[in-house]
């Protein structure tokens, strides 16, 4: 999967949308297209193949090089295991690239369920199989999915007139700006894309944390898949809806609305994501006993998943704008700003979890993405500044005021916690009063927002 992400994966978000999203746009122009679409399949299913042949080969030196603190017996079944699962990178690539060109003609529903459904085939036959495959499940589920929904987004495609013709043509104008766009991003293996700088920068935190101790890289793993709950619900879905819309925008030269729409997202981005962070941080070990602490998943693994959960929360904001700037400078075809951004990202990341390592404290290495990820949200919000000629800052006084209502409900509520006995349903009613009176709170001081909520309502 990181292998598909960093190359095939940044590849194609970072162009695919831009190039058919102005082209898909016109009904009429999708005859036309579908030979183009033909040599874009054609061009990921040669290179996923051949990728996976090489990664087949060269598993066990990855593994040795992404987890060097492990024992023998976890590299043998992580090589392994890694073996089995490399066909997983044409079925996703293919999958992606469906997905991708489904946004672009604004068929968000069915490219949306495609990671729900395999989610949901991944859960379901781990449930149902892992008492007669034991460990061996795990080959079987993360395949199943993507074989399903392959099969599903093509039929999705044909029926809005996209299916891939018959006859493929390689030079067509739109496949060459898709090979222009990418090709910044597969000769830096990825490290401009917002996947890429996520898995380079957990990779990165993995290798230090295999030395921390029995657990360490578990309680890393874990804490990432529940911090990037909010992302995926929230950013993902704002990030590809105007990802598509400022593609459009953007080809017909309109950006002035670009920037209004920037501004919008940042405005927004704050008001919901800054109480997410606060709530991450008060109630991390409550979130992960709920969730986690049965089986072997002992009290000594819920603390060392709440601390790393604790050093990732303020990644929630800081990734959210990570995420959608970069397919802003997409929409802008300017890819090799985001490989610029994103190799000083990494280089961030990497230097402050080799900083952070020798504490032995996973709090701390989780940290080391928060500090990486921030400066990257700066830098991004001045390029894009510089790029459209315009400020794209929200109101200062709607952001503070936000920051500032989110932290101190958090320090009135930490205060509350202490003083009482911690429980489960009185951390559940924290969390309830917290949320009704920072959505009040925010109502009074952000009338603007509040009146857009209500237009949205009254539709």
């Amino acid at each position: 999967m990181v292998i598909g992400d960093l190359l095939l994966g940044a590849a194609l978000t970072a162009s695919i949308v831009p190039v058919f999203a102005p082209l898909l746009g016109d009904p009429a122009a999708r005859p036309r297209a579908r030979r183009s679409i033909a040599a874009c399949f054609w061009i990921v299913a040669v290179l996923s193949l051949c990728l996976a042949a090489l990664l087949l080969a060269g598993m066990p030196a990855l593994v040795r090089l992404l987890s060097p603190g492990f024992a023998p017996e976890a590299s043998a079944f992580t090589v392994g295991l890694g073996r089995s699962l490399v066909w997983l990178l044409p079925l996703n690539a293919l999958v992606l690239l469906s997905s991708l060109l489904l946004n672009a003609s604004s068929r968000y529903l069915a490219a949306a369920s495609a990671w729900l459904i395999i989610n949901l085939a991944f859960f379901a036959i781990v449930e149902l199989a892992y008492p007669a495959l034991g460990a061996e499940v795990l080959v079987w589920a993360p395949i199943a999915g993507p074989l399903v929904v392959a099969v599903f987004l093509l039929v999705n495609l044909a029926r809005g007139g996209l299916a891939p013709a018959l006859a493929p043509e390689f030079g067509a104008p739109p496949v060459r700006q898709v090979l222009r766009l990418g090709a910044p991003l597969v000769a830096t293996v990825g490290i401009g894309s917002g996947l890429g700088i996520l898995m380079l920068s957990h990779l990165i935190l993995r290798a230090l944390g295999s030395a921390l101790g029995e657990g360490s890289v578990s309680a890393l793993g874990y804490a990432f898949r529940l911090y990037e709950v909010p992302v995926s619900l929230v950013v993902a879905t704002a990030g590809t809806l105007a990802f598509t819309e400022l593609s459009r925008r953007l080809a017909d030269g309109d950006s002035a609305h670009a920037v209004e729409r920037c501004r919008s997202l940042l405005a927004w981005g704050v008001i919901v994501l800054a109480p997410v962070v606060c709530l991450t941080i008060l109630l991390a070990d409550t979130v992960v006993r709920l969730l986690f602490e049965r089986g072997a998943f002992s009290e000594q693994a819920t603390r060392a998943t709440a601390d790393a959960l604790r050093g990732f929360a303020p990644a929630i904001f800081f990734e959210s704008i990570l995420m959608i700037g970069l397919r802003v400078l997409y929409a802008l075809r300017k890819p090799a700003w985001a490989v610029g951004i994103g190799a000083a990202t990494v280089a961030a990341v990497a230097l402050a979890a080799v900083s952070t390592a020798a504490t032995g404290s996973l709090l701390a290495l989780a940290g080391a993405v928060s500090i990486g990820f921030a400066l990257a949200a700066l830098a991004l919000v001045a390029a894009i500044g510089r790029l459209l000629g315009a400020r794209i800052l929200p109101a200062a006084r709607e952001s503070l005021s936000a920051m500032a209502l989110a932290a101190g409900l958090w320090l009135i509520a930490d205060y509350a916690r202490g003083l009482a006995s911690p429980g489960l349903a009185f951390d559940i009613a924290l969390a309830a009063t917290y949320c009704a009176v920072y959505v009040v709170g925010i109502g009074w001081i952000c009338p603007e927002r509040r009146a857009e909520v209500s237009a949205v309502l009254s539709r």
